[in-house]
């Protein structure tokens, strides 16, 4: 068996796990059992085209043939690729994200009690023009754009998405900070982004028992819990390097919880700033001289009491929020999901991103068994490993690419570089 044949056949044992058979019978997208296009095979070749720019029917019915050593048209497969294959590849996805991944639990010292502790980010990915139709993307001072955004949530202990929605990019994300919400509850711990502050849904979340942990947003009012008065930050962040006090958040909502800061290191504000000046030049917007100072501080806000969580502990949980913004960035930089085909249906469209998005939940779980060979004291670029994905899977399991092969190759291609000048994960790690 050679190297594509090893890949391939474990893409295709968890995609049989799945029970797709019984998946498509139950969407109504029904297969004949002894038909050439088989749940499976249209699948894999869904997958398979999704990496490609020249996706076309031509090609998957090409790739849905070879599956199975048969002849498939184009115009057969035109007549399975209807709104029930939609439904039915929804059905994969999400029986794809809610597997556990198998993972040796690497955050026991971070546990601190919690049953989970859920990381809720999103992303947006620009598309074509042409596909403004399908997913708007949102406005800004060029005009209005394609896009999607997916919306995930990761549990870091059970090594497993709890939630993964597709939308057009124009969607807000404090529009999902309620919908994220649901299901938590007693001995849980979410980690949000800045994007989902939403008072009211931390109330909400508070009251269910559930515990939190977000960036504070810059322009909600902070007031002292003992005078009321409001506070002035940038003046109080000037006199400190840390900060863990009491506040009360918004004017109105009077939302009691703990706000924890520790000041950046330069070139970690530095780049902070060029970011949010690039962002906002791109979308036509003026920063403040507030803002721009605030860069030099990371600033949080915890419904954790300091006997629950200490400073130190704060700083640590957070930055496990990395997991899922370098898995982000990777699918973005080299899973080529904002790669379409010149023309194709809606529902063409809507099939190929959603093979692209199981394409990338799948490759997540054979990234962490790789991740599991090395030392605990190799620190790993997870966009390295992410960009080298596809070439050490095609080595596959044959006798010239033992574990020791891809052990030697990804502490070699993959750890960070000695160097004298750390990387930004070594600096934000010495933090804590």
């Amino acid at each position: 068996m050679n190297g594509h044949q090893a890949k391939d056949s474990r893409l295709q044992r968890s995609l049989e796990d799945l029970n797709l058979n019984l998946v498509a019978k139950d969407c109504g997208w029904r297969v004949r059992n002894r038909g050439k296009i088989t749940p499976t095979s249209f699948c894999m070749a869904m997958i398979k085209a999704s990496s490609l720019a020249t996706a076309s029917l031509r090609i998957v019915a090409f790739i849905s043939g070879a599956m199975n050593s048969s002849i498939v048209s184009k115009q057969a497969l035109h007549k399975r690729l209807n709104p029930n294959a939609l439904v039915f590849l929804e059905r994969v996805l999400a029986l794809a994200i809610s597997f556990r991944s198998g993972r040796k639990d690497d955050l026991d010292r971070l546990k601190l009690g919690f049953r989970r502790i859920i990381v809720q980010d999103s992303t947006s990915i620009a598309l074509p023009s042409r596909l403004i139709d399908v997913f708007r993307g949102g406005r800004n001072a060029f005009g209005t754009g394609a896009g999607l955004k997916i919306h995930a949530s990761f549990d870091l202990l059970g090594r497993r998405f709890s939630d993964f929605a597709v939308c057009e990019s124009r969607r807000a994300d404090q529009s999902f900070s309620l919908k994220g919400a649901r299901g938590l509850g007693e001995g849980d711990l979410l980690l949000r982004d800045m994007g989902y502050f939403s008072l009211r849904s931390f109330r909400e979340l508070i009251e269910r028992g559930c515990s939190l942990i977000t960036r504070c947003q810059p322009k909600v009012d902070l007031l002292s819990p003992k005078t009321l008065h409001t506070i002035d930050l940038p003046k109080l962040l000037r006199r400190r390097r840390r900060i863990d006090m009491k506040v009360l958040a918004g004017a109105e909502e009077r939302l009691p919880m703990r706000l924890v800061a520790f000041r950046l290191p330069r070139e970690v504000a530095d780049l902070r700033r060029r970011r949010i000046k690039l962002n906002a030049k791109r979308r036509g917007r003026t920063l403040s001289r507030e803002l721009l100072d605030l860069q030099d501080w990371q600033i949080y806000l915890t419904s954790c009491a300091p006997e629950t969580l200490s400073f130190e502990d704060v700083m640590s949980l957070y930055r496990q929020r990395w997991t899922i913004e370098i898995l982000f960035k990777g699918f973005k930089s080299h899973m080529r999901i904002d790669q379409v085909p010149p023309s194709c249906s809606e529902v063409m469209l809507r099939s190929l991103i959603l093979s692209a998005l199981l394409r990338i939940v799948l490759t997540h779980v054979i990234i962490l068994p790789i991740l599991e060979k090395l030392p605990d004291e190799c620190l790993i670029s997870s966009l390295k490993l992410l960009s080298l994905v596809e070439a050490i899977e095609t080595l596959g399991e044959n006798a010239s690419s033992t574990k020791a092969w891809q052990y030697e190759n990804a502490l070699k291609h993959c750890c960070y570089e000695q160097r004298n000048r750390k990387s930004l994960p070594q600096r934000l790690n010495a933090l804590g």
